[in-house]
């Protein structure tokens, strides 16, 4: 019994890991792309009805029900098959709605700014006001951040300046919480 709860436990971390991945690379598809086509379009295309990883109306994930609409363009990312124009879009989208700062808050899979920009290279805080430990960071590249307390983060990685997003460890939520937004 202890080993099937065990075995479920793992189980259930590789498949939040997989999700975080896949999300991951979208978004650093995504911020590659307009790093090489840095032309904007406007915001009147964009409509998002469903998450990009799965057909869930977003109505029905409960955290989505405070989300407003254009967070609900953040969180759910363009799919690979995007047009230039969505990508476009959702890139001027993330710009709009950065907060530029040093300092990012989550309290149960909600997170404060939504989008924090800062510079890449540089440090910023995250701080976990909620009741559960958390783990921050994109790929390999994680910290764990127990309840209540806070890490400082250097914001260097791996494949450099971009449009992060990170997720948490709600199993029914698969979509990002917040983007951070590392620019030169």
């Amino acid at each position: 019994m202890i080993m099937n709860k065990e075995h479920l436990k793992k189980a259930a971390l590789n498949n939040k890991l997989i999700v975080s991945l896949v999300g991951v690379a979208l978004i650093l598809g995504v911020a590659i792309y307009f790093k090489n086509h840095p032309n904007t379009s406007s915001l009147s295309s964009l409509k998002h009805e469903t998450s990009s990883l799965s057909n869930t109306p977003l109505a029905k994930i409960p955290l989505d029900s405070t989300l407003t609409v254009e967070e609900k363009g953040l969180f759910y990312t363009p799919q690979k098959d995007a047009t230039k124009a969505e990508l476009e879009t959702y890139s001027t989208l993330v710009a709009k709605n950065a907060t530029e700062g040093n300092e990012i808050v989550i309290n149960d899979c909600k997170s404060k700014p939504v989008v924090l920009k800062t510079t890449y290279g540089s440090i910023f805080n995250v701080k976990n006001t909620g009741k559960t430990d958390i783990h921050f960071g994109f790929g390999s590249e994680r910290t764990l951040i127990k309840a209540g307390s806070n890490e400082k983060i250097k914001a260097n990685y791996s494949t450099g300046p971009g449009i992060y997003g990170y997720g948490c460890d709600d199993p029914s939520l698969s979509r990002s919480i917040g983007l951070l937004l590392l620019v030169q």
